[in-house]
């Protein structure tokens, strides 16, 4: 099957900043092959899976077709993180290369405490993607686990995209961890559409891959919906990872809270871009995000833009980050007792890393993650 090339800005920041600055978008530039079906799929009772046509949701323009289900329609209209003109191109290479859209179902009523765990392992010098639709109905709660891996030294493409809709008072946990190989581009592009008192939750671990393209986009619709998320990451050698957040709350009540922690080592590259956008009508709601990085070499290049945009005086946002170098007094404190520079790093490095890890319910997929950074300290 032909290569089908994706060539467009995104991550686009939504308020534009100095141009000079190389802040407010980023370009990806690849070629998608086909389709990569996962290599293990568990989906628990409650949770349906159908494979579908692409051609039944996107029309030959690359946009969205009028559907009979309008919560469906209304999820696809919605950008996801990395931005409507790549939600247009990546719908076009959908439909030529046939992708199967990957449709979730979460019933009714109910509370699954089995998790949906679906594994990728895109094989080398493949250019592969998946397209994921997950709806959860009403009063559900369901956790989905995507984990992206394959050997060390393999080179190539895989990109997801992951849309949520949460109906009234659904519960819904999105887990992904990039384990894909050093010399691999990735992007994943995730956005949610939620209802009144739905709650999404991401967790991400970013350590794979040369080249990684990460967004995540919460449209807050619904009067007391919230959305949180943690990210992990750590990017060295001449890794570079472009993430963009952006919360979108127009409901009444609404919450977004967003947790960041990272490393950065040797001539890694990362940029982090994080808006809350209170709209107006978003009365009484609330927003926090912050950042925590941590720089272990000088010529790491590491950007950090959190934003506040307000159209609402009603509101309440938070936001911030913190970023340096090893503390000199933990150090200290650590070489007092025999720990020394090198390991003091990576201590502080797993303790990034594991912060996060709290938030996956998978004992499996975490063991596998503390392996993954075991592997990366190997002299």
């Amino acid at each position: 099957m032909e290569a089908k090339k994706i060539n467009v800005d995104v991550n686009q920041f939504p308020t534009l900043t100095y141009n000079w600055l190389n802040i407010n978008r980023t370009h990806l530039n690849a070629e998608v092959g086909g389709e990569c079906e996962p290599a293990a799929l568990k989906t628990p009772e409650g949770i349906s899976l159908k494979k579908e046509e692409p051609s039944l949701f996107y029309s030959d323009d690359g946009n969205s077709k009028d559907l009979s289900d309008k919560n469906l329609q209304e999820l696809l209209q919605k950008q996801t993180g990395l931005g409507k003109p790549f939600d247009t191109q990546f719908n076009e290479i959908v439909l030529e290369n046939k992708i199967s859209v990957s449709k979730y179902f979460v019933s009714k009523d109910k509370k699954i405490s089995e998790p949906v765990r679906i594994s990728f392992s895109p094989k080398d010098r493949t250019t592969s993607a998946c397209d994921q639709i997950i709806i959860a109905e009403k009063n559900s709660e369901s956790t989905f686990i995507m984990d992206y891996s394959n050997a060390e030294n393999s080179t190539g493409l895989f990109g997801v995209r992951t849309r949520i809709y949460a109906e009234e008072n659904a519960v819904v946990h999105i887990v992904k961890v990039n384990l894909l190989g050093k010399d691999f581009t990735h992007f994943d592009s995730i956005g949610t559409v939620l209802s009144d008192n739905a709650k999404v939750e991401v967790t991400q671990i970013e350590l794979g891959a040369k080249s990684n393209y990460t967004g995540t986009y919460n449209c807050l619709e619904g009067r007391k919906s919230s959305c949180l998320g943690h990210v992990g990451y750590v990017a060295t050698e001449n890794q570079t990872l472009d993430i963009n957040y952006v919360a979108h709350q127009t409901g009444k009540e609404t919450a977004s809270q967003m947790n960041v922690n990272g490393v950065l080592d040797k001539k890694a590259q990362k940029v982090w871009r994080g808006t809350i956008d209170f709209v107006k009508g978003a009365k009484n709601s609330t927003g926090d995000e912050k950042e925590e990085v941590l720089l272990l070499s000088p010529e790491v290049v590491n950007k950090t833009l959190p934003v506040i945009l307000c159209d609402e005086e009603d509101v309440e946002g938070h936001h911030g980050a913190s970023i340096g170098r090893l503390d000199s007094d933990i150090l200290f404190y650590m070489q007092t007792r025999g720990i020394d520079e090198k390991t003091a790093q990576e201590i502080m490095i797993k303790s990034k890393i594991y912060a996060v890890c709290r938030f996956i319910p998978d004992e499996t997929l975490v063991q596998k993650i503390q392996n993954y950074i075991e592997g990366m300290f190997v002299r």
